[in-house]
């Protein structure tokens, strides 16, 4: 039996983040139940959006996974969660926030792996920079979560940081070479700003509120 190691690591890095979010939630208090409901929920929704997006934009001639749609997927069904729930949603948001670039940056393994997404920084694989670039983003926000009373802060770290590095990062993979911008750094660009201003606005959601 052939075992699909680029699977294996996209899995792998859904459930580090899975897992990391879990924690989390329960150090704030979140109840068990609500906890495995989202767990479900973003991982049809992450799998959902993530193939979605490839096969949109592809114009329905590739098959796939795509970083960018998984992430919309899961923080629409963290966001379905909090309504369905309303159990600490900022907490909650929060803690699948947090933990969604170590989601992505395990998964982005899965590129230098496979070989695809290719490109250098320095010599290096930029799919590895982008990994660990990630990582650090997704440590950093884990420290303010912990340090702070307004988890809402981690949140913004979380998800500005990341904006930030993908879209800085994507100018050192190959497909960039001749553009000025390619659509992956409009699509982060676009998603990033209503992300941010849903964000800043959060307080007019009553869901959200406090």
């Amino acid at each position: 039996m052939t075992i699909n190691l680029y699977g294996v690591i996209v899995l792998t890095g859904m459930a580090a983040g899975s897992l990391s979010a879990s924690l989390l939630s329960h150090l704030s208090g979140i109840k068990k139940q609500s906890i495995g409901y989202t767990l479900l929920l973003n991982f049809f929704c992450t799998v959902a959006f993530s193939g979605m997006a490839v096969f949109i934009f592809s114009g329905g001639t590739s098959y796939g996974l795509s970083g960018l749609g998984g992430a919309f997927g899961l923080m629409t069904g963290t966001l379905i969660s909090l309504f369905i729930h309303n159990d600490h949603p900022v907490e909650m948001l929060s803690s699948w926030a947090v933990s969604a670039p170590l989601m992505y940056g395990v998964a982005k393994l899965a590129c230098l792996y496979a070989g695809c997404c290719g490109g250098s920084i320095l010599g290096l694989p930029v799919q590895l920079v982008m990994s660990l670039s990630f990582v650090a983003v997704y440590i950093l926000s884990v420290i303010v979560f912990a340090r702070s009373k307004d988890k809402a802060r981690a949140t913004w770290t979380a998800m500005t940081l990341s904006f930030l590095v993908r879209i800085v990062l994507d100018i050192f993979h190959d497909y960039h070479a001749g553009k000025i911008i390619t659509r992956e750094q409009i699509l982060v660009i676009v998603a990033g700003s209503m992300a941010l201003i849903l964000f800043a606005f959060r307080k007019k959601l009553p869901v959200l509120r406090g």
